[in-house]
This record gives structure tokens, sequence and C-alpha cells, in this order.
């Protein structure tokens, strides 16, 4: 269990100093953002892509949506794809995950809130220890929790043809695919915050 909390806080602090590095490149987030856009023109997986803003949640589901419909001459009930998370032109991190025609409000994890209180016993311990401690103060650290939810400003989708197979061997193939694209965004000198977020599988 130690190991595995030092491997994680070294990712962490991997993560932050990549957030230096890259502020320190003093990049036009849009230039950015097109380097990226031309490094993954040149990779093979990355033909069909669907770039978007997430300024608007909402406006972002909608279009996302009906993105995949449009996909929708095979007869999968879902798609697999490949995410690439940005702030401001800096990759945050490199993940995949699914979309189902059939879920009403399953949009990929894409969509799933961050939450600093993590689950709902997490939440009720940690509103207890801010009440019971009068230097905290839980309208910042809810104001934090808005701004964590606020750091992802785009995201580049690519989805995965899996063909008619499994769902365990399609999740196989989209992996493959993650890894392929984080390991290509590496070795062209992007800097991506969790940086080995493509690797676990």
């Amino acid at each position: 269990m130690e190991n595995l909390m030092t491997s994680r806080e070294e990712r962490v602090n991997e993560g932050l100093k990549a957030r230096v590095n890259f502020n320190s490149l003093k990049v036009e987030c849009e230039s950015e953002t097109e380097r990226i856009n031309q490094i993954l023109k040149d990779h093979s997986s990355s033909n069909n892509k669907f770039i978007t803003t997430l300024d608007s949640t909402e406006d972002f589901k909608s279009r996302y949506k009906k993105y995949f419909s449009k996909l929708s001459s095979n007869n999968l009930l879902s798609y697999y794809y490949v995410w690439i998370g940005l702030s401001k032109g800096n990759v945050v991190v490199v993940g995949r995950t699914s979309f189902s025609k059939k879920a009403r409000s399953n949009f990929g994890d894409l969509f799933n809130r961050y939450n600093i209180f993590g689950g709902i016993t997490q939440e009720i311990i940690m509103k207890i220890i801010i009440s019971e401690k009068t230097e905290l103060d839980l309208k910042k650290v809810e104001q934090l929790n808005k701004e964590l939810n606020a750091f992802f400003t785009h995201a580049i989708i690519l989805p995965v043809d899996v063909g008619s197979v499994s769902p365990e061997e399609a999740t196989r193939t989209c992996s493959d695919v993650e890894k392929q694209i984080g390991e290509y965004l590496t070795k062209n000198n992007v800097e991506i915050l969790n940086k080995d977020g493509h690797k676990s599988f």
C-alpha cells in the first residue's frame, strides 16, 4: 500500500512540474492546441476527430451526441473513443471511454464531474471536518471544486473502430490506441500533466 501511495505522489509531483514547464514555454493556447492537432493528424489512428470547447457543458453534450449519431452506419450499440483533455493548450490527460446509444445520460467519463470531496461518505466526513474547524471556510472549498471542474477548456475525441467484438476485446483495442496516442504525444515533446494516465489498462 505504501508503494502505491509513493507512486501516486510521484505522479502528482511530475504533473505539477509538467505544468511549470508548460507555463515557462509561454505558448499561446490556440497555437499549442493547433500543434497538438497537427501531431495527431500525422498519427494513423487519428483520422476521425471531434474537437470541442468545454465552455458550455450542455451544448457540448448535444453536439457530441449528434456527432456520434452520424457514425451509426454500423450496427454497434456503443462507440469507443480516446479523448485528450486540454487546459488552455496544455494536455491534462489522455484517456479512453465509451458512449452508449441506449444510455439516457451516460456520455462517457469525459462528462463525469470531478469531486474534491470524493464519494458521498468522503463528502460527509470532509464537511464535518470543515464545519468543526473554524479556520476552514466551506465556501472556499466549494469554490475550489467549481474551479476543478472548469479546468478542462477543450477536448479532442478520437473514435476507435473496434469492429464487432466482445466488450472486453473492444476495451483492449481502445486501450491500445490510448497508449499509442499518449506515447506519440510524449515523443513529440507535448507536456502531459498525468503523463502515465494512458499506460494503465
